[in-house]
């Protein structure tokens, strides 16, 4: 594995587009974004060669070094000399995968795509299977709604839909919510296997979505998870006892389970390799307040820069919006405020620390270890946050540190699937979006705001 930041070489092609000359210069003006900057890099972030940045792969290190080096060449020094904040996560390599269906051993096989009809489960184990299928709703098993008491699932695979009734109690659904919580249940009763259909509005019917995190719980080997499209779960039902649209029907407003076995057979083979404790790291950039009584005091900008990967050869989740539009916004940040002082705008009199967190699609885990872990806490005064729909808020909140959040455009169904690319971004609320966050850290840093309360600053992390 490379060294993670073993080079820092200068990015050429950086530099500001100048204020025009007959635009006045002023603050504004001058904490403007620049939109070809902003589409540098996140075109760059969201191409192949970072392979959707998964945390844990090696493709996330070298995204983090290309941001180090950016910050680098803006005059962010790293913290306490070293860019990286390091930390183990699980990652699962998915090299490929063959989904094949059949009803006999004469029949005509059909084979399903990998990135255009499913995706594998990040957690997916690996190696070959071939068994009968069973259908089994959402694969639960409380006593008050059992998908698995009419049928058997002993050495089969088990399709079921993806999320919870929402026509049953939290305290029913909850055990049943995760794609491991699923496995679980379905390994219980002695199934092989487990393909879960992706019932999800945050995508189309025919596209692909992938999550990083899976849940809690442990890792299986042989254990195949994969997760086709609506499109792909309607044809695995087609000619079956019920189609897809029918059995939802059914249970959703005759409120009893609607299980039945198939006709057909899955064969699923699963190349993977599974990294229990692969190494990841947050990128943390420091720049000293100017001010003698000030400087102690710190402002924490940050974005997730991890995004859910790469599938084989050709299915790719580039993660523009998600979240190469946010880590954009806070190099851009830096740039601003670095490039102006000290000729045209006021220097920042606190400290600035800018954070590009890994462990972002594992429930925001790598927001959680900077929390635990920086020596400093006690001195921020609040974080800002550029993030796609989710956010890293929620671990500063949590100790009483204030934060706001800034976030692009989130009527578009482009959730951690292959058609979030950077051609999807709308500029116009990027640029715009890029220029108040940086206005703001800037006003911040001058001293204005009051900061944190005393209270916030007396809380300790138990043991």
């Amino acid at each position: 594995m490379k060294k993670l930041f073993a080079m820092m070489a200068l990015m050429a092609g950086l530099l500001p587009v100048m204020v025009c000359a007959q635009e006045s210069i002023t603050k504004d003006t001058l904490l403007r974004a620049n939109t070809d900057t902003l589409m540098k890099h996140i075109r760059i972030l969201s191409s192949s060669e970072y392979e959707g940045r998964m945390a844990g792969s090696q493709a996330y290190l070298d995204a983090a070094n290309y941001c180090a080096s950016v910050l680098s060449s803006y005059g962010i020094k790293p913290y306490q000399d070293e860019w990286g904040q390091y930390f183990q996560v699980e990652y699962n390599e998915i090299e490929n995968c063959n989904f094949d269906t059949y009803v006999n051993d004469n029949d005509t096989r059909t084979r399903y795509v990998l990135g255009r009809d499913y995706v594998c489960a990040s957690m997916t184990g690996r190696g070959y299977t071939n068994a009968p299928a069973v259908f089994c709703g959402w694969g639960i098993d409380h006593n008050a709604f059992n998908e698995y008491e009419k049928v058997d699932v002993k050495g089969k695979i088990v399709l079921c839909l993806s999320g919870v009734p929402d026509f049953l109690p939290h305290k029913v659904t909850q055990k049943y919510a995760t794609m491991r919580d699923k496995m679980e249940v379905a390994r219980k009763h002695g199934a092989v296997g487990l393909v879960c259909i992706n019932m999800s509005e945050t995508c189309l019917p025919y596209e692909v979505q992938h999550q990083a995190f899976c849940g809690n719980g442990n890792y299986y080997p042989t254990f195949p998870i994969v997760q086709p499209t609506r499109v792909m779960g309607a044809d695995l039902l087609a000619d079956e006892q019920m189609t897809l649209d029918s059995v939802v029907n059914a249970l959703k407003t005759l409120l009893t389970p609607q299980s039945f076995h198939l006709r057909k057979n899955f064969e699923i083979n699963i190349n993977a390799k599974y990294h229990p404790t692969a190494t990841t790291a947050n990128v943390i950039g420091y720049l000293p307040g100017r001010d003698d009584k000030m400087r102690n005091e710190i402002i924490v900008v940050g974005a997730h820069l991890d995004h859910v990967g790469v599938q084989g050869s050709t299915c790719l989740f580039p993660g523009a919006n998600d979240n190469a539009s946010g880590v954009a916004a806070v190099l851009e940040t830096a740039r601003l405020l670095t490039t102006y002082a000290p000729n045209e705008i006021e220097y920042n009199k606190r400290s600035i620390i800018f954070v590009l967190f890994s462990g972002g699609e594992l429930e925001e885990l790598g927001s959680r270890i900077f929390v635990s872990n920086f020596p400093k806490l006690r001195n921020v005064e609040c974080f800002i946050n550029h993030t796609a729909p989710r956010g890293d808020a929620a671990a500063f909140a949590q100790i009483g540190i204030p934060s706001l959040v800034f976030t692009g455009n989130m009527e578009t169904p482009n959730d951690h699937v292959p058609s979030d690319i950077s051609e999807n971004i709308d500029r116009e609320i990027l640029t715009l979006n890029a220029s108040l966050m940086a206005e703001v850290i800037y006003e911040l840093s001058l001293g204005d705001y009051q900061g944190r309360s005393l209270r916030s600053k007396r809380f300790k992390f138990s043991e």
